[in-house]
């Protein structure tokens, strides 16, 4: 299964379950100007789906039946269950397993819970400050997005060919291709000049 990524607005409750941390981000960014009280930084980390603990019952079933087979029929039963292999006791495991998953899954009881992991931490970027470089009143080149204290933008693939102008303005450019998310905490996080740039946490 392929990894699944979340944001939260406030570090503590995250939400989705997107395929791509950059597109965890993107919507992390959006939903945050929606606030009437915009966060200054996003929190964007891999989800981990919760465990049903469907494994290791083994042991304990086994000793529950001995127990219920001695206080019914005393010590005649004394050696019930006894004396299994480290393979019997394995087997069991796993066929208790099958049956646990298949009964939460057909009576839709699988868990919903998830945390989350390798959480990288992102400034919201002003929504239209410096998202465009002019020259004698003429726009020379654009950004998607921009953190003017980092003096960092992000391109699209279709703004390539200004990179080398905003190069010359001071300015660092991430692509947004691959992993742009990661390269775009890592350029902010080396460019920090304001208190609202964040950073990313590997």
């Amino acid at each position: 299964m392929s990894d699944k990524y979340a944001y939260s607005l406030n570090g503590e409750h995250y939400r989705g379950a997107f395929s791509s941390r950059e597109e965890a981000v993107s919507e992390a960014i959006e939903a945050a100007r929606r606030c009437s009280d915009t966060p200054q930084t996003i929190y964007v980390g891999r989800r981990v789906p919760g465990d049903c603990k469907a494994t290791g019952h083994a042991r304990t079933v086994l000793a529950n039946m001995a127990a219920r087979a001695r206080e019914e029929f005393g010590d005649d039963a004394s050696a019930y269950l006894s004396g299994l292999s480290k393979q019997q006791m394995e087997n069991l495991d796993e066929s208790l397993q099958l049956v646990i998953l298949g009964w939460l899954q057909r009576n839709d009881l699988t868990p919903t819970f998830f945390k989350v992991e390798a959480i990288g931490e992102y400034p919201v970027p002003r929504s239209s400050v410096d998202r465009s470089l002019d020259e004698d009143g003429e726009v020379v080149a654009e950004a998607e997005l921009a953190w003017s204290g980092s003096q960092v933008v992000l391109l699209m693939p279709q703004q390539a060919d200004y990179v080398t102008i905003w190069h010359s303005h001071g300015w660092k450019t991430v692509i947004a291709e691959d992993d742009w998310a990661e390269e775009i905490g890592k350029a902010i996080s080396s460019g920090k000049k304001h208190p609202m740039d964040g950073e990313v946490q590997q």
